[in-house]
Order: C-alpha cells, then structure tokens, then sequence
C-alpha cells in the first residue's frame, strides 16, 4: 500500500481525525526508521529537529547540516533531508 492509498483510507474512514492520524504515522514511521525525505515530500516540523537543524544532501550529493524556516531553506536548496540522530550516550554497565 502506497501513502497515497493509506491517505485516502484515512480521509474515508475518519475524515475528521485525518491530520492528527497522519501526523501519529509519520511519527512513527520516522522514529522507527531513518531515512532520506525528499523536499518535494515535505520540509521538517519543530519536532523533526532539535535546535533547528537537520541533515540534508544537495544535489551534487554532499550532506551538511541545514535549517529551515517557515519551508525556507537557509543555507541553499537540498534535494532531501532527516533529522540528526540521537547523541551518543555511552555504554552504562
């Protein structure tokens, strides 16, 4: 099933609670799993990224760190992004 399939399964069923059930399946999809969003899919939230920053890959295929506001890139237009992983914290015994 493709997103667009579940999409309209979800507008069906519930047409009311689309947005917040969305939300909750891209959550959890992007907790679970991370991985390369295009920018044509969708620019990041506040809770994709701490501190504003996020990684992206440009279309020359370099990766460096990125913020974007309001959908506005700030340092030129990336092909893709994600969020930056969780910080390292050790190995407790």
């Amino acid at each position: 099933m493709t997103k667009r399939e579940f999409l309209d399964i979800v507008f069906a069923l519930a047409p009311n609670e689309a947005n917040k059930i969305m939300d909750a399946f891209d959550e959890y999809v992007e907790s679970n799993e991370p991985h390369w969003i295009s920018v044509t899919e969708r620019t990041p939230r506040k809770r994709d990224h701490k501190d504003d920053m996020v990684l992206v890959c440009n279309e020359n295929g370099s990766i460096r760190f990125n913020t974007c506001i309001n959908g506005t890139w700030v340092y030129g237009d990336p092909i893709a992004w994600m969020p930056l992983p969780e910080a390292y914290k050790g190995v407790t015994e």
